[in-house]
């Protein structure tokens, strides 16, 4: 049996650990591949009449009857949850800033610094995920080699 699933192709781009720059949809394409998934086709979904604008999906295929099928579900199911966990860090609202300063400068030093700190850790819990993606997408490639 042929299963599908669709990936939404989204313009927003990330950078990486090494400062390479991606959309975010390539890099799930191209690490589903190593579950056993193929792309066979884009489709368009929405119009763009009407202030609605279209998006786009890339369709992947894979059959339920391959060698490793269950072991790549499985490693396909560590990778998602994975990236379930990741966070997004929410930047400095520069109104907060300047009343916590303004009113309280200790409160607003504090703050700053808070928040500096937030970010650098959500950066190295997702590069820590990234990591660990990447890992279970090495093994599913060893499976399918």
């Amino acid at each position: 049996m042929i299963e599908t699933k669709q990936i939404r192709m989204s313009k927003e781009l990330f950078q990486d650990e090494v400062g390479e720059i991606f959309t975010d949809y390539q890099k799930e394409i191209e690490d589903n591949k190593a579950f056993g998934w193929e792309p066979t086709q884009v489709i368009t979904s929405g119009t763009n009449g009407r202030g609605h604008s279209a998006h786009h999906y890339q369709i992947m295929a894979r059959d339920t009857a391959m060698p490793h099928y269950s072991e790549f579900k499985s490693y396909e199911t560590t990778y998602y949850e994975l990236k379930s966990k990741r966070q997004r860090y929410k930047e400095m609202e520069m109104e907060n800033v300047l009343l916590l300063l303004a009113l309280l400068i200790v409160p607003g030093i504090i703050y700053i610094f808070s928040k500096l700190n937030q970010k650098k850790e959500i950066k190295q819990y997702n590069l820590e995920l990234l990591r660990k993606m990447d890992e279970t997408v090495t093994k599913a490639r060893k499976i399918g080699d």
